[in-house]
């Protein structure tokens, strides 16, 4: 490593939630590999800071000057001695191995961890404290069947909510990253939908950014794959793989863990009749 005393490594992340949540390993790789003593993040949509400025390992998270999600470092490259771009992912690998490879780290990790704000772990704990005793279901409100569909989870909802606590997590299916959200109501942000994930008994929900946000605090997710099969499987849009559930979602990233993938033939048609029974088997194990 170069003979400085600081070391400093800018790495840009393209992508939304779940690309950023993926790509936190790299600033602990870069530093245990004493390729860095410095990792800031650059991303492309301000949504994500403050989760990922809970990070130790991340020591800046600065946000494009132009949302974008391949945000470019040209007007801050000068302030480091190396920019590193996290580059789309190939397919080929799992989804968080990819992102470390393609950040120059040698000696990459599966699995990751989200860090979460102790104000608003505070403030969900007080929330639950209002519910009865029965466990605490999430529901993913961005539940996708492609990237043009998704599922209405309001009958999912009173399924569950006969047997279960049920809180809806996420921003409306029409709400995008290019659109600003109001930061300043914290139940807003995607730091406070970790919080919420983090003491929740089981999310449900499709592969994606918010069941990616549940695994990481350590939630236990149960999840569909058709939108994964629809974008990666044998005739996926973007990548094609037999078997996408190996490179993409929380059981590839954390094999040994109890979330529960379900089979690509789970569709809108299906879905809370297939669904029902995985969550009351969950519970009563």
């Amino acid at each position: 490593m170069n003979k400085k005393k600081d070391y400093k490594i800018l790495v840009v992340v393209y992508g939304f939630l779940g690309d950023a949540l993926l790509s936190q390993p790299i600033a602990e790789r870069l530093k245990t590999e004493h390729q860095a003593t410095k990792v800031d993040f650059l991303v492309g949509f301000p949504q994500t800071q403050l989760l990922l400025e809970q990070n130790p390992n991340i020591d800046n998270v600065i946000i494009s000057s132009i949302f974008s999600q391949c945000p470019n470092p040209h007007h801050i490259s000068h302030l480091y001695d190396e920019v590193r771009i996290v580059e789309n992912y190939t397919g080929n690998t799992p989804l968080t191995i990819h992102h470390q490879i393609s950040a120059g780290v040698r000696t990459p990790t599966l699995g990751y961890e989200v860090y979460t704000v102790p104000e608003y772990d505070n403030l969900v704990q007080n929330q639950l404290k209002e519910l009865d005793s029965r466990p605490v279901v999430g529901i993913g409100n961005t539940w996708k069947v492609n990237p043009t569909t998704t599922y209405d989870i309001n009958p999912l909802s009173e399924a569950l909510e006969v047997d279960y606590n049920v809180m809806v997590i996420g921003h409306p299916p029409n709400i995008s990253h290019h659109q600003i959200i109001n930061l300043g109501n914290p139940q807003e942000t995607f730091a406070y939908m970790a919080s919420v994930c983090k003491y929740l008994d089981l999310m449900v929900g499709c592969e994606g950014g918010l069941t990616n946000l549940a695994a990481g605090v350590g939630c236990t997710v149960l999840y569909t794959t058709d939108f994964m099969y629809a974008l990666a499987g044998p005739q996926g849009t973007h990548y094609q793989n037999d078997d996408p559930t190996k490179l993409i979602g929380p059981k590839a990233y954390f094999p040994n863990s109890p979330h529960i993938q379900l089979p690509p033939n789970i569709t809108v048609g299906n879905y809370i009749e297939s669904i029902v029974p995985k969550v009351n088997d969950f519970f009563n194990m």
